[in-house]
Parts: C-alpha cells; sequence; structure tokens
C-alpha cells in the first residue's frame, strides 16, 4: 500500500461500509463529491455549454452519484478510488484522516 508521507488522507463511507481510502505521496489534490444532476439539453439555453457540456442526453430520472477522486500533481496523473450511483436515503460519510498508508487507485 502506498503512504500519504505528510498528506492527510481522506475514507469514503457509503452506509457505513467502508468503500476507499485515498491519499497522495507528493502534492496534488484530493476531491470526495457527492452530485445529483437532472438536465434537457433541449431547453437549456444555447449559450449554456456548461449544461450542454455535461447533459448529452435528457435524464427523466435525476442521476446521484459520489466520487473520490483526486491528481497526483508530481506525476500528472488523475485518479479514481470510488465511483457509484446513490440513492435517497444513503447515508455518504467522509473521514479526514491523518497520514498513513492509503488504497491504491482503482483508475
Amino acid at each position: 500500500m502506498p503512504s500519504s508521507g505528510e498528506n492527510v488522507r481522506f475514507q469514503l463511507l457509503v452506509n457505513g461500509e467502508v468503500k476507499a481510502t485515498a491519499g497522495i505521496e507528493s502534492l496534488g489534490v484530493l476531491s470526495m463529491i457527492l452530485s445529483w444532476v437532472r438536465c434537457n439539453p433541449n431547453a437549456a439555453p444555447k449559450d449554456a455549454k456548461s449544461v450542454l457540456k455535461h447533459c448529452a442526453q435528457e435524464l427523466d430520472e435525476p442521476d446521484m452519484f459520489v466520487r473520490l477522486g483526486g491528481l497526483d500533481s508530481a506525476k500528472d496523473r488523475l485518479m479514481t478510488w470510488f465511483v457509484r450511483d446513490i440513492q435517497v436515503g444513503d447515508e455518504v460519510t467522509v473521514r479526514v484522516l491523518p497520514p498513513g498508508e492509503f488504497d491504491s487507485p482503482t483508475v
């Protein structure tokens, strides 16, 4: 397992179950993103590039997901530890942990 050196780590839990522990060995970024998306690209203003970029198709039902990822700046590498759809009622928790070992990214 890699070690985060002096850097903090993020641990993601969904419904009380640990899904991944993320860290960066040197310089970089860690992020946990919780997203809710509902869009209709045909209803968006033509100049709403950010909406059109993320809404390739109309979503009848909202899309919800959680992603734990980051950027290893020293290696110029984007990383993902966990991505999963979530549902209403799910509990998403992020623990900020001290430096230590972390999981290898899945991507």
